[in-house]
């Protein structure tokens, strides 16, 4: 199409050029970052192979990267379906980019081969079920809002308790089909790409009705400036801080140095609800000897309660952070109750242990470029702080029974 009607010097031109371009990322792929930028690297390479592949140099290209691609994919992709960076963004540009070279292979006779259609089926339905009956999907690490992408991998509406072990994720309907909460547990983005990581090991999002109601802080920019660095920090995210405590080593745009990673305990759903425990030992020098941990109970149908606890910190105070959409406005009902308002969804915030409460800006970008102010609920106390969501105001009694639930739990854990 490209070269029809077009004089044959222009034509000549043109193809010695993309011949030249593609020899040079040839002999540059991007290994030394590996993740994403090197699986653009492969499908380029094997595309332009199909073009060329006339001359031998084209066989050359097709031949080597897709051994190099087949490779790879055993690696980047894990075993749930997820991109091994953890990003959902990424991820679905990367789906992108396998469904063009599947097109790329048609258009040219070839055959489908199994190691290409087997890891991107299993892509699809990781996407499928991070976005069912929710308008936009969760943006841990670099990624960015979206309309969900659709796939004919996974038309099933997936149970109340999905989990994603590999990805060290969990996805919970704690209300209505479209009332879901997420969990992160995993690595500070991937083990060896950590680049697009962010501090947000044992994090949450919360969508109501579909939308995002307590959000992830998202990522502005790539550039090299406080901001980038603020939406990489432990603060930007829900989870809980002991000030000047970073749960990872990062600096610059995309460096990392000591990286969390998390662990997931005593997963249970019955009847009662579901409950479990997250942990993670922070990689920093500040960090020594502290242990932090996450208890979370779900009640489906009424109450979301989460508990944190840094074991090690010997009576010094530390704080749980909660991040609001920034549309989101708070009222004080009554000592320790909050209640929270967004586009004509309420819920109850509703402090079960701790020392205090209060508001603190923040800062949103559900995509790059477009930066929001919003409200953060800061939670503080110095042996353990709990919290809850519900969508009714709690009744005395319920938080009692909570906060003993809590408890208990804890009390269990340790035994």
């Amino acid at each position: 199409i490209l070269v029809k009607n077009q004089p044959q010097e222009r034509v000549q031109r043109w193809l010695n050029s993309f011949y030249e371009q593609t020899t040079f990322l040839y002999y540059h792929q991007e290994d030394f970052l590996g993740g994403n930028h090197l699986l653009e690297n492969y499908v380029a390479l094997i595309s332009a192979g199909l073009f060329l592949d006339q001359r031998t140099i084209g066989r050359l290209f097709f031949q080597d990267t897709t051994i190099l691609l087949e490779e790879e994919l055993k690696v980047q992709i894990l075993k749930d379906g997820g991109h091994c960076e953890g990003s959902y963004g990424y991820h679905v540009a990367l789906i992108e980019r396998l469904h063009f070279l599947c097109r790329a292979l048609k258009a040219a006779g070839r055959a489908l081969p199994h190691w290409l259609t087997k890891p991107l089926t299993k892509m699809e339905k990781w996407a499928a079920i991070l976005t069912a009956n929710i308008e936009e999907p969760p943006i841990f690490g670099d990624s960015w809002r979206m309309a969900p992408m659709v796939s004919p991998a996974e038309k099933s509406i997936p149970k109340r308790l999905t989990h994603l072990p590999e990805s060290g994720l969990l996805r919970i309907q704690w209300n209505s089909s479209n009332d879901v909460i997420f969990f992160r547990y995993g690595s500070f983005g991937g083990h060896h790409v950590p680049g697009h990581g962010h501090c947000d090991c044992t994090s949450f999002e919360l969508f109501h009705s579909g939308r995002p109601f307590v959000c992830d802080s998202g990522n502005l920019h790539y550039r090299n400036d406080n901001l980038r660095e603020y939406f990489r920090s432990t603060r930007a995210h829900n989870v809980a801080l002991v000030e000047g405590v970073e749960q990872s080593e990062f600096s610059h745009t995309f460096r990392a140095g000591k990286t969390a990673r998390g662990e997931l305990k005593k997963l249970t759903d019955n009847e009662d609800g579901i409950s479990f425990y997250m942990q993670y030992e922070a990689a920093t020098p500040q960090s020594k000897g502290l242990l932090f941990k996450r208890q979370v109970l779900v009640i489906p149908t009424r109450a979301i309660i989460i508990g944190d606890e840094v074991l090690g910190l010997e009576g010094r105070e530390f704080s749980s952070y909660l991040h609001l959409v920034p549309d989101a406005a708070r009222a004080e009902e009554e000592k320790n109750l909050q209640v929270i308002f967004s586009q004509g969804r309420t819920m109850y915030l509703s402090l079960l242990l701790g020392e205090g409460s209060r508001t603190e800006k923040g800062h949103y970008a559900p995509n790059f470029g477009q930066h929001h102010s919003t409200i953060v609920c800061r939670f503080t106390g110095r042996q353990k702080i709990v919290y809850a969501l519900t969508i009714d105001k709690p009744t005395t009694t319920e938080k009692r029974m909570w906060s003993k639930a809590m408890v208990n739990l804890c009390g269990a854990e340790r035994t």
